[in-house]
């Protein structure tokens, strides 16, 4: 049992890295989430990006295009760009003729403008704006480092100056990084107060309408956070220069997969905007939960009991236990073509369920049950309820093996209900996700019922063992031997 428990997270991880292959093969491949935004490495790859995006890159390849002086969309993006591209073009302006160095310094005017050091008549023609930017790079080529940032944004964080707000406009995009992170989490109402502050800088650099409205409550900042949250997640990589083992880092994290872990710890109250992801994400998981548990526990348990007594006692009785074990097997095939839904759907679901789950037991335990007929402790007299009780704990080891390993089927049995029934359970919300190719959303039930299954595999075998049974050598793993 230990090992097994040892070896639960090395297999979700490897559950993990087959699942998100599938899906990449079987879904289409998702498009940049945020349109209008800089340009990306479109499509990202599944695993590995031995070419991540980064500011330095970007910044420079928009300056070659800028300085031809044919693309006005690349200045566009360049003023876009903002402060993360000034410590790697600024510093390049002497190796740039007059001509291209005045067209990369007009493109730069919007930036200017936005940071609130020149309007636009100061950088009025190409001469004027290249002696500006050249300046400015001599006065303020040391507050572009992450140490200044972080002090300056931390100073915003515990109180809100003026001085100390125009400092952060200042440095633009370049201060992006900081600003995020520096969101935080949100408890109490002076974390909203950090959050209306910061968001309304973020809103300003980004040229968003992103920003808490008067009087917030703290699910207004969560739900603020997590929207900035999940935009740095897709476009951050942007606004950030690779050094050493950061670009090393990013071959992984800037990768479909790498981004869905990223993006785990934010969940989905982001991306509320699919059927898939629901707000009602815990109702859903309860809903779920009660149905596999109908099928598991209460299903199996009356299957089991059923088949003893099915054993026990041959002729019409075991006879009509068995079709109706059959049936049960079939409610996944016979609901659909029922016109179910209304009231009571939950319930009806239920009973269902528990009609699947005595089917499945029913089978296995009547087979184990047959195969242990004429034991010396099978009771020679009229069955009771005491000698039932005793064959089926010495009988019982094929249904509890079996339970973990039906688990799927039983999600299955329970996804059809719930859509069925138009239940709003986990089960219907894949249905969405399927149809909508939301990989997140796959991902998550494809860990979750592989944790489940192997949690409830170790639960089994535990009970298994205190019952007292264990696997026969070179048989059947299904058939269990009495170890007394």
């Amino acid at each position: 049992m230990l090992r097994r428990v040892l070896w639960l997270l090395p297999t979700l991880f490897l559950v993990s890295l087959a699942a998100f292959q599938f899906l990449a093969w079987t879904l289409p491949t998702p498009v940049q989430r945020y349109r209008g935004e800089l340009p990306r490495s479109a499509p990202l790859p599944v695993f590995v990006n031995l070419h991540p995006d980064n500011a330095r890159e970007l910044a420079l390849r928009l300056m070659r295009r800028v300085s031809e002086g044919s693309d006005q969309r690349a200045a566009e993006q360049l003023a876009k760009l903002g402060g993360a591209a000034l410590p790697h073009i600024l510093p390049r302006f002497d190796q740039l003729s007059p001509t291209e160095r005045g067209r990369v310094a007009l493109a730069l005017k919007p930036l200017a403008v936005r940071m609130g050091v020149a309007t636009h008549l100061e950088l009025g023609d190409p001469d004027a704006a290249s002696l500006f930017w050249t300046r400015f790079w001599q006065d303020r080529e040391l507050d572009f480092r992450p140490i200044v940032v972080r002090r300056l944004v931390k100073r915003l964080t515990e109180r809100s100056l003026t001085l100390r707000r125009d400092d952060v406009i200042q440095l633009d995009t370049y201060a992006l990084p900081e600003l995020v992170q520096a969101l935080g989490r949100v408890r109490d109402r002076a974390d909203v107060e950090r959050v209306r502050r910061l968001g309304l800088l973020l809103a300003h650099i980004t040229q968003k309408d992103w920003h808490l409205g008067a009087d917030p409550s703290v699910s207004d900042a969560r739900r603020l956070v997590a929207i900035w949250q999940d935009w740095w997640l897709s476009e951050g990589p942007n606004y950030v220069a690779l050094d050493g083992i950061s670009k090393a880092i990013a071959t992984v994290t800037q990768t479909r997969y790498g981004a869905w872990l990223r993006g785990l710890p934010s969940g989905f109250a982001a991306r509320g905007g699919t059927p898939a992801l629901a707000r009602s994400l815990p109702h859903a998981t309860l809903l779920t939960l009660l149905l596999v548990a109908s099928g598991a526990f209460g299903g199996y348990l009356l299957g089991a009991a059923a088949a003893v007594v099915g054993v026990a006692r041959q002729g019409r009785t075991s006879r009509l236990l068995g079709v109706t074990a059959f049936l049960g097997l079939l409610v996944p095939c016979l609901v659909p073509t029922l016109k179910a839904g209304g009231k009571g759907g939950l319930f009806a679901a239920a009973l269902l369920m528990i009609a699947f789950g005595y089917g499945a037991a029913y089978l296995y335990q009547r087979a184990a049950t047959l195969s242990r007929r004429g034991a010396p402790w099978w009771p020679q007299r009229t069955a009771t309820a005491a000698s039932m009780l005793a064959v089926l704990r010495e009988s019982a080891g094929a249904a509890v093996g079996l339970l973990a390993g039906s688990l799927p089927a039983l999600f299955v049995a329970a996804t059809v209900l719930e859509t069925a029934f138009d239940l709003p359970g986990l089960g219907q919300s894949t249905v969405h996700a399927v149809r909508l190719g939301d990989a997140e959303w796959l991902m998550v039930c494809a860990l979750v019922s592989a944790a489940i299954t192997a949690l409830l595999q170790t639960l089994s075998d535990s009970l298994a063992a205190a019952l007292g049974y264990r696997p026969s050598v070179g048989a059947n793993p299904l058939a269990l031997e009495n170890m007394r």
